[in-house]
């Protein structure tokens, strides 16, 4: 596994300025980015409470949230899940379609766009998302249960969010983390 440092880098100051500004970020606004399937592994639902806990922080006005993911509607209904937390699709909430093929120059900048970026995740194998994005000079904040969380320990543990419980599913085959939304949110503010 490995990423080519070539593309995943940090952007221009000029593309992300101009990103940000198609994005309708505005310059005291935070970006939070989040590149993840929509499955059960991915734990959306943490995003969305924790970015809730964060904006309740920060101002409901200067948070913003890009997610980049391949279906709005699978194992997660991305549009109900953000109303229960009060963001807005289009307006708060920034939503790409990994479907969409775009060239990685182009997710390379919009991780340079962010100004931190999360991987709520059950646990990976690699963690890509986690090495692009700081590969691309932007911080990631994930959990400590999977194989992603070696990419940030030692360097920067406080990115890390130690799970609170785990739980089994699936006819007591799989453990799957808890965390707490309001420590996982401190993390984004770190």
């Amino acid at each position: 596994h490995g990423i080519d440092t070539s593309v995943w880098k940090p952007a221009d100051p000029s593309i992300v300025r101009s990103l940000r500004t198609e994005l309708g970020v505005g310059p005291s606004d935070l970006l939070l980015g989040c590149v993840a399937t929509n499955t059960r592994r991915k734990l959306l639902p943490l995003l969305f409470e924790s970015a809730h806990v964060l904006r309740y922080q920060l101002g409901t006005s200067k948070l913003k949230i890009w997610l980049n993911s391949d279906a709005q509607i699978r194992e997660y209904n991305i549009g109900e899940l953000a109303d229960c937390f009060g963001f807005r699709l289009g307006a708060d909430l920034i939503l790409t379609n990994t479907n969409d093929k775009k060239p990685d120059d182009w997710l390379a900048a919009m991780y340079s766009a962010c100004d931190i970026t999360t991987l709520p995740t059950a646990g990976e194998g690699f963690g890509y998302p986690v090495i692009e994005s700081l590969a691309c000079g932007t911080p990631c904040v994930t959990g400590t249960f999977g194989a992603q969380a070696e990419f940030i320990e030692g360097f920067q543990d406080s990115w890390l969010c130690p799970t609170v419980a785990t739980h089994i599913i699936t006819n007591n085959t799989l453990v799957e983390p808890i965390y707490d939304p309001q420590q996982y949110a401190s993390r984004l503010l770190m």
